[in-house]
């Protein structure tokens, strides 16, 4: 499962997508790697069932 606005790295879509940015980060010798992100407390599916943002 995956929540609005969070990057993800497990499905085939995914992956490819991040190819060229993880190329461009390599090719002016940074380092890219992945890192645990914790959502709170959107985390628990029964936390929220809708999403309202105030602008």
């Amino acid at each position: 499962m995956q929540y609005s606005d969070t990057p993800g790295i497990w499905t085939r879509e995914q992956v490819e997508a991040w190819k060229p940015i993880v190329n461009a980060v390599h090719a002016k010798g940074g380092v890219f790697f992945c890192q645990i992100w914790h959502v709170g407390r959107v985390s628990n599916s029964g936390a929220f069932l809708t999403y309202t943002f105030l602008t």
